[in-house]
């Protein structure tokens, strides 16, 4: 037996109704849409409020000496770059903290508590910087970041999370 359920939106995305076809398995069908919808929705928002952190750091630091101590500017490319590097870890990752450096770059920090943490420092050249704390181990490095995250960011990400 085959069952069809078609859906359509009412007044917004998560309010879905189906037209037709009330079965059980059909019902079962909806009831993961909405499901998925949600979590969609969630996660959306999560990457929204990094997204908007990052966003009010980067234009709170745009000029000269933005921390009284004659910090460089950061950049536009700073802010895209780092933007992408958000966008490409936000389905993967939890949410980061933002933050600038003195030296013109964008910061983007993951912290599962203070002796477990990964900071990623964006600018504007393909370089990036990482470090990170791992109980009693230290990790650093530079990696190239053009369109792809770097496998060291990962690889270092899921040691935080899923190890």
């Amino acid at each position: 037996m085959t069952t069809t359920l078609m859906y359509r939106p009412l007044f917004n995305r998560n309010d879905y109704s189906p037209s037709y076809a009330t079965s059980n398995e059909a019902q079962g069908v909806l009831d993961q849409i909405r499901e998925w919808l949600e979590s969609a929705s969630r996660a959306r928002t999560l990457y929204g409020q990094a997204l908007e952190e990052l966003t009010d750091t980067f234009l709170d630091c745009r000029k000269e000496d933005w921390d009284g101590y004659n910090a460089l500017p950061v950049e536009d490319d700073a802010f895209l770059r780092t933007k992408a590097l958000l966008s490409r870890l936000m389905n993967r990752f939890p949410a980061p903290t933002a933050s600038a450096t003195p030296h013109g770059s964008l910061t983007l920090e993951w912290i599962v508590n203070p002796r477990r943490r990964l900071m990623v420092s964006v600018g504007n050249d393909e370089q990036i910087a990482y470090a990170g704390v791992f109980g009693t181990e230290t990790v650093q490095g530079v990696a190239n970041f053009v369109r792809d995250v770097p496998q060291e960011i990962t690889h270092q990400l899921a040691r935080l999370y899923y190890a």
